[in-house]
């Protein structure tokens, strides 16, 4: 699936991914879901990159939480936060 996901971003495999990470750039939301195996990516993120990030936790949350929305409180409250954050980047 992690071979999958970086295919679609362009990548071979993560090391291609990391090599071609972006110095700088737009503002990234890291939403971090506490119970994710692979939550401490972000944390690499996080250190390898210029642009300005908001973290976003999750607390007591699964990796893939989020396609519990529509079914799921919790998951709809991040999904909220998520929108806010958009929006507050936009300009009207």
């Amino acid at each position: 699936a992690l071979r999958v996901m970086y295919g679609h971003l362009g990548c071979e495999d993560m090391l291609e991914f990391r090599a071609r990470l972006s110095k700088a750039g737009a503002p990234l939301l890291l939403v971090k879901a506490e119970c994710d195996p692979i939550a401490d990516d972000n944390d690499w993120l996080a250190a390898h990159t210029q642009h300005p990030i908001t973290h976003l936790l999750a607390k007591d949350q699964p990796h893939a939480f989020l396609q519990a929305c529509g079914n799921d409180t919790s998951a709809e409250a991040v999904m909220g936060q998520i929108a806010d954050w958009i929006r507050g980047l936009v300009k009207v």
